[in-house]
């Protein structure tokens, strides 16, 4: 069995880009992924949580 790369750092310009990146385009399983911000990591759950909120200021990708 062949493990997964491990998904690199990435810096973004604010924290809905990376939202957006971890639910919609991250190769990796949304629940191993962590956001680190100056106020807080957010993990998998917590990640959908923030792009499923009504305030979430991006478009979202069609379902």
């Amino acid at each position: 069995m062949r493990g997964r790369a491990p998904q690199k750092y990435r810096r973004f310009e604010n924290l809905a880009l990376a939202v957006q990146f971890a639910v919609e385009k991250s190769l990796v399983e949304l629940r191993t992924l962590m956001i680190e911000t100056d106020d807080g990591d957010y993990t998998g759950p917590e990640i959908r949580s923030l792009y499923d909120h009504n305030n979430y200021p991006l478009r979202r990708a069609a379902s």
